[in-house]
């Protein structure tokens, strides 16, 4: 399960199975909000920071997600 951590400015990772909970990804500007894009991918909606990010379930990788046409 994968939390948005708004105001610790975070993604947090639990694991149900012990109970842990684990921090992600940091140094995000408030993330609002999750949605899984693919098996390993998360789009993130970075909301203080105007912008969706992708962050990689398995090494926690952040990177931008371009948004074109707007």
């Amino acid at each position: 399960l994968y939390i948005a951590d708004t105001f610790n400015n975070a993604i947090r990772a639990y694991d149900p199975a012990d109970g842990k909970i684990s921090t992600l990804a940091s140094g995000l500007a408030q993330p609002g909000g999750l949605a899984a894009f693919g098996p390993h991918t998360l789009l993130v909606a970075d909301t203080n920071a105007d912008r969706i990010l992708t962050v990689d379930t398995r090494t926690g990788a952040v990177h931008n997600w371009p948004v074109r046409g707007l």
